[in-house]
């Protein structure tokens, strides 16, 4: 995952993201957390153990970011769900974020 601020035209550091995943009982349990890094990166937010096909959710504690950056936010929290198919290969989640709009799409 990689967020982008396009208030700064910089990178995103410090969210607070989780990972949850989609059980047979349709509940989203969380499979693993992290904070962005310097580069508003966060290389792995599941555990390879944890790692299968299926329905994945990533939550980013957005109210926090833009409040330490003294602004405030129309989304307190961003969360993007998506399905899992090929564990063999890179997923790469971009997300371009402000206080009033936010993009993701699948990247390579």
């Amino acid at each position: 995952m990689h967020v982008l601020d396009t208030t700064s035209g910089g990178n995103g550091p410090g969210i607070e993201c989780r990972g949850y995943f989609q059980g047979e009982d349709g509940e989203f349990r969380l499979v693993g957390s992290s904070v962005t890094d310097a580069g508003g990166r966060v290389r792995a937010l599941v555990p390879a153990k944890d790692y299968e096909p299926g329905t994945y959710r990533i939550w980013l504690n957005t109210k926090q970011y833009f409040a330490a950056k003294n602004m405030t936010t129309f989304w307190p929290a961003i969360e993007i769900t998506f399905r899992i198919r090929d564990t063999n290969r890179d997923h790469h989640i971009p997300v371009a974020l402000s206080p009033f709009a936010f993009q993701t799409y699948r990247g390579a």
